[in-house]
């Protein structure tokens, strides 16, 4: 259950998202390390992932193709630059189209809940940064009944 939800535009070419997971941190941390697990959700809503290769190491590559509702395949890759833990990942994410901006992800430890934080820039205007956060909302959403539905079917 996501107890919070936040997501800022903190310039026009930056863009930080916190959502609050019901879920301990190396719970939520592990859905982003490994690939058959990152494959169970990442991606905008009604969208698949059919292809996913990870080398999750600082200097590392990750590479996904997502497939639209209509067949359409988006290619996205990155270059993990910083790894700590449970407590933070860092990449240069590039587009299909050669686009790079950073994107710094962080788990913090609530009283047995995880904080995630997704700041994110370079973006080249408003409408960018805008359209990264309601990405990065699908995402979480998707991420989130994940854990729900793990949750219910451990019991």
């Amino acid at each position: 259950m996501t107890i919070l939800q936040r997501a800022i535009a903190s310039a026009d070419t930056a863009l930080s998202v916190e959502r609050r997971f019901d879920a301990p941190v190396p719970v939520v941390y592990r859905l982003w390390t490994a690939p058959e697990l990152l494959a169970l959700w990442w991606g905008p809503h009604d969208f698949t992932t059919h292809s996913i290769a990870m080398d999750f190491r600082p200097g590392g590559t990750w590479s996904a193709v997502i497939r639209s509702p209509f067949g359409e395949d988006t290619v996205m890759s990155a270059l993990y630059r910083d790894i700590v833990e449970n407590n933070s990942i860092s990449f240069a994410l590039q587009s299909d189209e050669g686009e790079e901006s950073e994107v710094a992800v962080s788990f913090h430890a609530v009283n047995g809940t995880t904080r995630l934080t997704i700041h994110q820039s370079p973006m080249a205007h408003r409408a960018e940064a805008e359209a990264f956060r309601d990405g990065w909302r699908e995402y979480l959403d998707r991420l989130e009944s994940y854990l729900l539905r793990r949750h219910w079917d451990e019991r």
